[in-house]
Order: structure tokens, then sequence, then C-alpha cells
């Protein structure tokens, strides 16, 4: 920017020049402006994602029916499907391990 701002105006008259302090503060400025959106788009690229089938597991829910197989639990204020390989009684605390299709695989949590 600083070479493009130089050769922006090409002229033998010293009051047609664009000015250092102009040509510094503009490209400072825009500088700052990309770092702190590349900054911001890194870090929410980073995140774990809250939303489909990755955003849920690791949730945790309580039983609302008991699960022998197959069951209900309640996660983020929505009942889902659930099955699991133990036994669960109503009103525990499961986590969410696997998403298949809608039916959720959870396990109880100590």
């Amino acid at each position: 920017m600083v070479l493009g701002s130089l050769m922006l105006f090409e002229s033998s008259d010293p009051y047609l020049h664009v000015s250092w302090s102009v040509i510094l503060v503009t490209v400072l400025a825009v500088a700052g402006l990309f770092t702190v959106v590349v900054t911001k788009a890194l870090a929410i690229h980073r995140r774990r994602p809250t939303t489909g089938r990755e955003g849920l597991i690791g949730l945790e829910g309580m039983a609302e029916s008991g699960i022998a197989a197959e069951g209900k639990v309640f996660i983020r204020g929505e009942y889902w499907d659930a099955r699991s390989d133990e036994p669960i009684s109503v009103g525990s605390r499961v986590s969410v391990e696997e998403v298949q299709g809608m039916r959720l695989k959870v396990k109880r949590i100590s």
C-alpha cells in the first residue's frame, strides 16, 4: 500500500504529492483492521460446533424414562430417543457419546 500510494501521483510539483503522514495513518489503520478481522475469524473457526450432530456429542442431560436398551432423555430443552449399553434409571445424569440418526447413544455420568 505504501508503494502504491507513492506512485499514486507522479508530479514534479511538491504540492501534488500525497503527504507521508496521510499514507502512514491510512496504512496503519487498514493493517490494524485486517489484523482484528483475521484474528476474530481464526478464533471463531477454532471453536467447538454448537449445532448439528457434532454439537450434541459430549452434552449432558437427564434420563426422562428408564433406559434399559432404549428410552427418552432431556438434553438442551429437547426430548430425544436414546439407547444405552447399560441400564440407566429415571432422573440419572447422562452424557451423549454418539448420534445415530435421530437417536442418541448415552452413558450414565457417575
